[in-house]
């Protein structure tokens, strides 16, 4: 009795690999994103955004809880940038869409800003998350609103 390639037994419960040309660009496929995503990136950044209440704030500041960088694991302490953008507040006239009536005595406007405070590392030592401070740089109002941006910027692998 002879028996094709494909009535073959490999094992017990085995199943030979497709050899079909579309089986195996598939496994190349999932191969190479496996080898990539091993790979540092030189570049690799995490954005982060965050409607801060900073008129209710203890010390001036708010902490948050830990930003999760995701899939990102920094291999060296991440470089941090930040920045803001004005929120409307309470009780203030409507700021046109070009912004041609601000007033600053009627649109209350003050920066806010973040820092680290402490990183999150996983047990190779990767930064994988990071806890954040938000201020204002004066002072400000009771429920004084501001929408405050993070850039989280360095070489970094991405995990499972």
């Amino acid at each position: 009795m002879t028996t094709s390639k494909s009535d073959r037994i490999y094992g017990v419960g085995a199943r030979p690999k497709p050899s079909t040309p579309v089986g195996r660009a598939q496994h190349e496929e999932e191969r190479g994103r496996g080898a990539r995503n091993a790979q540092p990136v030189s570049s690799a950044t995490f954005q982060y955004r965050a409607l801060a209440d900073l008129g209710q704030a203890e010390g001036g500041c708010v902490k948050t809880d830990w930003v999760d960088f995701g899939h990102i694991q920094f291999t060296k302490e991440p470089v941090f940038l930040t920045g803001s953008k004005r929120v409307a507040q309470e009780e203030e006239p409507a700021l046109s869409e070009d912004g041609a009536n601000f007033d600053p005595l009627e649109h209350f406007s003050v920066p806010g800003d973040a820092m680290v405070l402490c990183w999150k590392t996983n047990s190779k030592g990767h930064y994988i998350g990071a806890k954040l401070l938000l201020f204002a740089i004066a002072s400000v109002p009771e429920n004084y609103k501001v929408v405050v941006y993070g850039l989280f910027v360095g070489q970094a692998v991405r995990g499972a």
